[in-house]
């Protein structure tokens, strides 16, 4: 609520407006609006109000279009009888809207029971296209580690080829060095995992307790309709994909510094200094 209060009036006659809608009917708390609407015999019904209340949503199509009035005051301009014409219910587990729509569609078989992505496919679109966007920054991320890590063993096997050339000379097999390159490789990996989850989910936890403050640009973010603090949300995921990026990197990075040792005669890597 930015300005007035959260109230109808005693008579209902308050409306409460959305920032964005205030502004551009240039009122301000007290100012008298004509709110006009087709009733239910599509016949051209209006009634006065008086505003009461500017809210901030966030929500774009709130802020810039919907107006909130008492409801009897909307039933009586309407012509519209008691009841709800809309019911929303929210499930915290996601596997679960599929069954829960399966129960209610039996229950109350003459009414339309839609999932959030069925009544607006436009949003299911987005966050679908906002997944493959975080897949493909995420890929980069982990290719630019992955590059790190190579660089890394790849240094370490060159510098120590004279050493591995004399073990091979002397009978050791070629598969004994690999796992102990394979396993020094990955215990550098884990170490780096360990630090970095550390790290990062100090970090996640900092944010996630006092948000992230960007009030500076909160100008540009109502225009978005987005808040200017920014909360991060920890999920077990986050962690998990990160472990298995990490053994793929390292798995990978391994690959050419094992082909370079193994093409490698015993002899010229002994007599390098």
């Amino acid at each position: 609520l930015q300005k007035g209060e959260f109230s109808f009036g005693k008579k209902g006659k308050g409306i409460i407006l959305g920032f964005k809608l205030a502004d551009t009917l240039r009122v301000r708390i007290g100012s008298k609006i004509i709110l006009s609407a087709q009733n239910m015999h599509a016949e051209v019904a209006s009634a006065a109000f008086r505003v009461t209340g500017i809210l901030k949503t966030n929500n774009m199509g709130l802020d810039e279009r919907a107006v909130f009035i008492d409801l009897n005051k909307m039933r009586k301009m309407l012509g519209v009888p008691e009841g709800v014409s809309q019911i929303a219910v929210i499930v915290q587990e996601q596997d679960q809207l599929a069954q829960v729509q399966a129960d209610l569609q039996k229950r109350f078989s003459d009414l339309d029971i839609l999932r959030w992505d069925e009544l607006y496919p436009a949003l299911m679109q987005s966050k679908v296209i906002m997944n493959g966007f975080n897949m493909v920054i995420s890929g980069m991320i982990f290719c630019v580690a992955a590059l790190g890590i190579f660089g890394v063993i790849l240094v370490s096997v060159l510098e120590r080829i004279r050493e591995f050339g004399i073990m091979l000379a002397i009978g050791t097999r070629f598969s004994l060095i690999r796992n102990i390159i394979l396993a020094e490789s990955f215990f550098l990996g884990l170490i780096g995992f360990v630090f970095g989850s550390l790290i990062g989910g100090a970090n996640l936890y900092y944010f996630k307790v006092y948000g992230l403050d960007l009030s500076a640009f909160s100008d540009a973010f109502d225009e978005f309709g987005m808040d200017a603090i920014t909360y991060a949300v920890i999920r077990p995921s986050y962690f998990l994909t990160a472990f298995a990026a990490v053994l793929l990197a390292t798995f990978f990075s391994v690959l050419i510094p094992l082909r370079v040792l193994k093409k490698s005669n015993p002899i010229e890597a002994i007599n390098k200094v």
